[in-house]
């Protein structure tokens, strides 16, 4: 199964169309519960995400793939690696796990500055790895240009990178052929935007005019479809060679249906000037000073 369950709206209230909060512990009861009916066997999660790590281990998902995210900035351990094998088994143990399916640095910053800093955070994952915590080790990164960075230069064998319709980043580039060629499990995540791809032209956040053109266009393609937007992203991330999971969070069961069935749908290729490599739309982390500039 190609689809792999994100868990932040588990623990936080997340996404810019999220009017609901966070998810209470009976309907993640219930998500987990038609994953497995579904085959959805892989979870996305981090210890940052506020009470995700416990709210799964009370529903038990062992039996699952997980895939999880820390973070190292700022640490000052003496030993590092010693550091990090205490916080990966804190988190398996409020998962009621055995050990992770993927460890991914939640940021790649810890490892673009000192290369010595670096080469000690790559020796502490491997250490984790080592000790048979997790099957795989990688980090989440936001652009092509930064992914093949670390994977040229570090020895990491899975990576999630953001990929909604109208980043044209990936497609101008022959990172994903790369990352295939050399065995790298790759997992997409954002393909909804946060939910910007989702939202009617008339609810969308004011900072987003800049861009009024572009999602217009968008909305006016998925009519032409006969489609809606869920269907859409998760049809089109479907068709990118080499990746292997299409991470999605849920805030009910309806809404893991409908990405479900999205996977089943077949759209036309989504047109060039449709796509963009803007990455102040298309890097969650820029938002904030976009919004603040509106």
């Amino acid at each position: 199964m190609k689809l792999a369950l994100g868990t932040v709206q588990f623990g936080l209230d997340y996404g810019v169309s999220n009017n609901n909060g966070r998810v209470g512990p009976e309907e993640i009861a219930e998500i987990i519960a038609c994953c497995r009916d579904l085959g959805i066997d892989t979870i996305d999660t981090a210890e940052a995400y506020g009470v995700a790590e416990q709210r799964l281990g009370d529903v038990g998902v062992g039996d699952l793939a997980i895939v999880g995210k820390v973070s190292l900035e700022g640490n000052e351990a003496d030993d590092l690696s010693q550091y990090l094998l205490n916080r990966i088994s804190a988190s398996l143990d409020r998962l009621g796990a055995d050990r992770f399916h993927g460890l991914l640095l939640h940021t790649p910053k810890s490892l673009m500055g000192d290369a010595a800093a670096a080469q000690q955070i790559v020796q502490a994952l491997e250490k984790v790895r080592d000790a048979g915590l997790t099957a795989k080790i990688g980090a989440s990164t936001y652009s092509p240009e930064q992914t093949i960075s670390l994977y040229t230069k570090f020895p990491f064998d899975i990576v999630q990178i953001p990929l909604c319709p109208l980043d044209a980043r990936w497609s101008h580039s022959d990172v994903l052929g790369i990352l295939e060629r050399r065995g790298v499990e790759v997992h997409v995540r954002s393909v909804f935007l946060q939910g910007i791809l989702l939202m009617s032209l008339e609810t969308l956040p004011t900072w987003t005019m800049k861009w009024r053109r572009l999602l217009e266009g968008w909305h006016q393609w998925i009519t032409d479809q006969g489609t809606d937007p869920v269907s859409a992203c998760i049809a089109l991330a479907d068709t990118y060679s080499g990746v292997e999971k299409i991470v999605v969070g849920v805030e009910n069961v309806g809404q893991l249906r409908q990405v479900h069935a999205g996977l089943l749908s077949t759209v036309a290729e989504l047109p060039v000037h449709l796509q963009t490599m803007d990455e102040d739309l298309l890097d969650a982390s820029r938002w904030r000073v976009a919004a603040a500039s509106a």
